[in-house]
Parts: structure tokens; sequence; C-alpha cells
């Protein structure tokens, strides 16, 4: 069993705490089989958490849409999105903090005339853009 450094934050108090953890990483199938209990408990494990990334592949389709789409055309989007949801891989620095940071990065590189079309695609490209 190997362990990744990962960034976590929440709100506390009507304020931001960020912190720093280790979480568990599995190298092999077979480790998480061992780690879950046996192969049925890892099937158990994977597909709970394909339905909760699934869901959250349809949130944003519904929350990000224009005032003037129906519900129900959101809806149906948002049941596309996460029918046809497939885990990518590991994603790193992608959430709202990430990208406050690199925003917060950018705006300091322009302040400080740094701010290059290279450096703002790679800064960028974390994100897919």
């Amino acid at each position: 069993m190997k362990f990744a450094t990962i960034d976590l934050s929440t709100k506390r108090n009507g304020r931001e705490v960020e912190w720093q953890a280790e979480a568990p990483q599995v190298e092999s199938v077979e480790e998480l089989v061992t780690f879950a209990g046996d192969a049925d408990k890892a099937v158990a494990w994977i597909n709970g958490h394909l339905s909760i990334d699934a869901g959250n592949a349809g949130r944003p389709v519904v929350r990000e849409a224009d005032e003037k789409v129906t519900d129900a055309d959101c809806i149906a989007k948002a049941q596309e999105a996460t029918k046809g949801y497939q885990p990518r891989g590991q994603r790193t620095g992608v959430g709202t903090t990430a990208k406050a940071r690199t925003l917060d990065q950018i705006r300091e590189m322009r302040a400080a005339g740094n701010l290059t079309d290279d450096a703002l695609d790679a800064l960028l490209a974390k994100f897919g853009a």
C-alpha cells in the first residue's frame, strides 16, 4: 500500500480551512481486493464510487445552465452526462481551491509582467483548457 498526499479544504465557522493528508492508494487489482476484504466488496466499493462520480458529472450541467433553459431540459442533459460517465484516471488540481490558486498565480504573474502566452497556456492546461 502506498499513500498519496492530497489537498483538502472545507468551510469552518465561515472561513476556509485547508490542509494536506495522506490517502491510501492501491497499486494493483489484487491489492484492491485484499484492501476491500474480498472481490465482491471491492466491486461493490467501486460501483458505489462510480455512482457518486457519475452523479457529479451531471450536477454542473444543471448548475451552470443558462437561466432560460428549462429544468426538464437541464435534467435531460444531466442524465445523459451521468449515464455517459467514464472514469478518466486520477485527476488532481481541478477543484475550486486549485482553480483559485491558479487564478492568484495568473494575477501575480500579470502584475509582475511575467505572464507570457506559454505560461498562461501551461496554467490553463491544468484544467483541460
